[in-house]
């Protein structure tokens, strides 16, 4: 339970300082223009969750939430965790570097929510898979169903605002669907090693 509380209070306190600099912040990023095309709330929120980094944040708070209460959903952490996974090695290999190139920012400069975000979330899944339980192997295809609800959002989130996540996340070129199932090759990889640990290690 202690493991618990401290993940559900580390990746809640996250999701405030990421929420805080979405609706705060006016410096502007390559798909978020918060002086202009974002200045409505509702393409602020959009944007928020048309991200994988926040809104599997946001899933995995919930799950953490709901355990809390000693509801346990190990599906819903099986589809969620691989996400997060992928989210941070991919973040390591594209986004960071580009924002490092731009905005020469160093690895100790990060604010806090990303470090929790893309960092701290690989040992908070690891610790609690120890806690979870495979009845199926097909479990481990799971995380398709936050990859569906990442197609959906994104195509809303252009039709919408216009401007496509991350601003590299074009579904309507080869690029961007490559962009998609390197994400996804990542998230099945991702998702066949939490299955392999907890049968073999924990």
């Amino acid at each position: 339970m202690d493991s618990t509380i401290l993940s559900f209070l580390t990746l809640s306190n996250s999701i405030v300082f990421s929420l805080y600099r979405c609706f705060s912040t006016d410096e502007v990023e390559i798909d978020y223009k918060p002086t202009t095309l974002d200045k409505q709330l509702s393409k602020k929120i959009l944007w928020y969750l048309s991200h994988f980094t926040y809104s599997n944040t946001l899933l995995l708070t919930i799950y953490f939430g709901l355990r809390l209460f000693d509801y346990k959903y190990d599906q819903l952490f099986l589809s969620i965790s691989p996400i997060a996974l992928s989210v941070n090695i991919n973040y390591f290999l594209i986004l960071y570097p580009k924002e490092r190139q731009t905005k020469n920012i160093k690895l100790y400069q990060l604010s806090y929510h990303n470090i929790v975000q893309h960092y701290f979330t690989t040992f908070i899944i690891l610790n609690e898979l120890k806690y979870v339980e495979y009845d199926h192997y097909y479990y481990i295809l799971n995380y398709n169903y936050v990859i569906l609800y990442g197609i959906a959002i994104t195509y809303f989130n252009y039709y919408y605002r216009n401007i496509w996540t991350y601003g590299i996340a074009d579904l309507y070129t080869y690029k961007g669907w490559k962009l998609f199932f390197q994400f996804k090759f990542v998230s099945l990889f991702s998702s066949l090693s939490l299955y392999y640990l907890k049968k073999y290690l924990y």
